[in-house]
């Protein structure tokens, strides 16, 4: 039988993961970053853009707010 503690430890450490992924997101991303991508990407009215890997959506967000004539999916 799974103690209660065990399942209190694994829900710590389940909400924990979360917490080091979004310390990662605010070293890794930023405004300049994203505006780089943004610019040297070729996009084109009517184009159909795959995000594999998109995580928060860092990328993916944006993209759609920028170019409401593009369809975006984004795949994690």
């Amino acid at each position: 039988m799974i103690k209660l503690n065990q399942i209190n430890d694994t829900k710590r450490e389940f909400e924990k993961s979360f917490a080091e992924g979004a310390f990662y997101n605010k070293q890794t991303q930023d405004d300049a970053h994203l505006k780089k991508i943004m610019e040297i990407l070729p996009i084109r009215p009517g184009m159909k853009i795959l995000d594999l890997g998109t995580g928060t959506g860092y990328l993916a967000f944006p993209l759609a707010k920028a170019y409401s004539d593009v369809t975006i999916t984004g795949l994690d």
